[in-house]
């Protein structure tokens, strides 16, 4: 609330970022970062295509009542509406 320590703070912040660039550090975690949020992106792109179908929605209708239901479990549900067991 009063600013005591900012300073200091930022300093070591900057230490800090300074090491891990000088170690390489920052650039492979930058890597890693980007590699993370392009499989993200190929994720929720996949998600949300697949859910849009009509099969799909259908189907998890009647899984997530089942579910509901305690009838099933959710490792069946997923590899039903997966299509990897038939129904």
């Amino acid at each position: 609330l009063t600013g005591d320590g900012i300073a200091e703070l930022w300093s070591q912040i900057e230490q800090h970022r300074a090491a891990m660039e000088k170690s390489g550090d920052f650039a492979r975690r930058r890597v890693r970062q980007q590699i993370d949020w392009m499989w993200s992106t190929v994720e929720e792109r996949l998600v949300d295509d697949f859910r849009r179908r009509a099969d799909v929605r259908n189907s998890a209708s009647r899984l997530e009542k089942l579910l509901a239901e305690g009838t099933i479990t959710p490792t069946v549900a997923a590899r039903e509406i997966l299509g990897l067991d038939q129904p």
